[in-house]
């Protein structure tokens, strides 16, 4: 019995179909592998909202602040700083920093303003657009009955730096991934809207319920304590 080998067309038509395939999965496998990791940092932004309200309940129902003037020196850091950070202060209840790191965005003390304990996550410590107003802004030292929507108001979201003191209309164009109408560094704001939008084009938040969910588009409102 004579037996015949493949030719080279059929092995380069079968190299071919290998490789068509291969391009039409891979990306296929690249979002799976990043719907995963988006799944794990909800969980995480799930599990700090819920410390935080656990704090609340310890104080009061009063929310933290985003950071405390104190010189201390870091857990398990060794460049001190004078800040005390949100993290920190709610650490007893989580009782896991590594739930502060993002599995797509990972921070060191070094990568930190002010060499704070590093974390991925931004609190929202929006400044009032009216100072003689505090519910135009943010959660810091809020009581969670202050708060008028509590569902749609953001707590914790993919951040990428402490400094949410910025206005409320800043930090939802953060999300949002546009310009944000008072801050709009040149230098600051795309690297900031890259890493806030992580996931998909959009970030996990956890909102003052402790309800957490992924979103791409929100608005000013989401962040004072006023609501919608």
């Amino acid at each position: 019995m004579n037996r015949r080998g493949f030719t080279l067309i059929e092995l380069l038509v079968v190299i071919a179909i290998i490789a068509i395939l291969a391009a039409i999965l891979f990306p296929v496998f690249a979002r799976a592998r990043e719907k995963a990791r988006q799944t794990s940092c909800l969980s995480n932004v799930k599990q700090i909202g819920l410390g935080i309200l656990m704090y609340a309940q310890d104080y009061d129902d009063t929310l933290p602040y985003k950071w405390y003037l104190y010189t201390h020196v870091p857990v398990d850091q060794t460049l001190s700083t004078n800040y005390l950070t949100w993290p920190e202060a709610i650490l007893s209840y989580v009782r896991n920093d590594q739930i502060f790191q993002c599995p797509d965005q990972k921070y060191a003390q070094t990568d930190m303003p002010y060499t704070t304990y590093p974390f991925a996550y931004n609190y929202n410590g929006a400044s009032p657009t009216n100072p003689a107003d505090l519910s135009t802004g943010g959660l810091d030292g809020a009581t969670l009955g202050s708060l008028a929507a509590p569902t749609s108001t953001v707590m914790i979201y993919d951040g990428f730096t402490m400094d949410s003191w910025w206005y409320p209309a800043d930090q939802a164009a953060l999300v949002s991934g546009v310009a944000g109408p008072t801050v709009d560094w040149p230098n600051t704001w795309p690297a900031a809207i890259t890493a806030v939008r992580r996931h998909n084009d959009g970030a996990n938040i956890c909102y003052a319920d402790g309800h957490a969910k992924w979103a791409n588009r929100l608005d000013a409102t989401n962040f004072t304590r006023s609501g919608q």
